[in-house]
């Protein structure tokens, strides 16, 4: 089988989960960390356990600014993957450098990577080609003081949430840049409230492998973070949306996309990911063959059928600890459901995920700390 390389800035239960599940399918998994030597990781026996998925785990392979380190270097022409998915500021950095190009690693066609991954570059690309997106400003004094529309402060560079900040005037999109400084890029959007809409999937260059849409379930106290769960969606319009989108771009791999919709209900895009995304477990889950998939996309499998997928049907994600679960018996109830699910991924995750899946479950709710909220459904 094929040897396939994941490169962190900090840890990724994600890409850990993707490594663990394609080693379940008999490839090869290289793990390029941050970490400065293996001592803090050995002094958690937990982290050293997930990390263990792998086939190897190198740490100071990455340098935290995001460029590979020597001993990275070294790795990559040892283990020669045909694919690195890396996360961003190691994406940005391979692209500026041109080195995913000289290595095969792109991801994208039509534009560098880093001008998908750079926020404020990727609105401007669309808006160019005609595509609907919010209004984005990267300079806070352009924005109309006068503005009737809530604005979304995001930093350019940056994923999961972080230094995403919903603004209800100029004024204080205008404080947030200041509190970042000069140095650090950002963008000011026209924020439209409503529920998450997004679509995911992979492709290979530029056609839709596979993908699904759905609506995350968020913590209310952290809106703009991952999610803890999805309904499925049958969002015909966002799904021609994207397709339009990722055909454009011409994208291999996997992708994830953050819409919206204004009062004129058109579809307007607010965030792509061009690598495997936090909830892809949950979207395997619900019929999206996401490893087969990413398979084809690589030439290392036949296309795989089209996905049976059952809208309206609320898939949960393994996360510790979980949202809305804080009394005895909310631990009580919610522990054997997730075992059930633990037991029903491991037959694409592998056994020895599975144990690891189960041991944190079990530890969480017999002695885990609640999420700070007081959102019960």
């Amino acid at each position: 089988m094929a040897t396939i390389a994941f490169a962190e800035d900090e840890y990724s239960q994600a890409m850990v989960d993707f490594a663990a599940a394609l080693g379940a399918r008999g490839h090869r998994t290289v793990r390029l960390l941050a970490d400065d030597d293996d001592a803090p990781m050995a002094a958690s026996g937990s982290r050293m356990r997930w990390e263990d998925l792998a086939s190897r785990w190198v740490p100071g392979a990455v340098d935290r600014s995001g460029a590979l380190t020597a001993t990275g270097w070294e790795c990559l022409a040892q283990e020669a993957p045909v694919d690195l998915q890396a996360m961003e500021p190691i994406a940005v950095w391979l692209s500026t450098t041109g080195e995913d190009t000289r290595l095969g690693f792109r991801t994208v066609s039509a534009v560098p990577d880093r001008d998908v991954l750079d926020k404020l570059a990727l609105t401007r690309c669309l808006a160019d080609a005609g595509f609907a997106v919010p209004a984005t400003w990267d300079d806070a004094s352009e924005v109309p003081r006068d503005t009737t529309i809530p604005l979304l402060f995001k930093l350019r560079d940056s994923g999961g949430g972080r230094g995403v900040h919903l603004c209800a005037s100029a004024d204080e999109a205008h404080s947030w840049a200041a509190h970042y400084g000069a140095d650090e890029p950002y963008l000011i959007q026209e924020f439209y409230p409503g529920p998450s809409q997004v679509s995911a999937g992979v492709a290979k260059d530029g056609d839709v492998v596979q993908l699904m849409t759905y609506a995350n379930r968020v913590d209310p106290v952290k809106p703009f973070a991952f999610g803890y769960g999805f309904t499925v969606t049958a969002d015909a319009e966002l799904a021609r949306y994207t397709s339009r989108v990722i055909e454009y771009l011409g994208i291999t791999g996997p992708f994830a996309m953050d819409a919206v919709r204004g009062p004129d209900h058109v579809v307007r895009l607010v965030d792509l990911n061009i690598r495997v995304w936090g909830s892809w477990t949950g979207c395997q889950a619900a019929g999206l063959d996401v490893l087969g998939s990413y398979e084809y996309s690589l030439g290392l499998g036949p296309r795989p059928a089209p996905p049976q997928l059952r809208p309206g049907t609320y898939q949960p994600l393994l996360r510790n600890p979980p949202l809305g679960v804080a009394t005895p018996a909310q631990r009580a109830r919610w522990l054997p459901a997730e075992l059930r699910r633990i037991r029903r991924w491991s037959a694409w995750m592998g056994r020895p995920w599975m144990a690891l899946a189960t041991r944190r479950a079990v530890g969480w709710a017999v002695k885990g700390s609640p999420l700070p909220t007081t959102a019960s459904g």
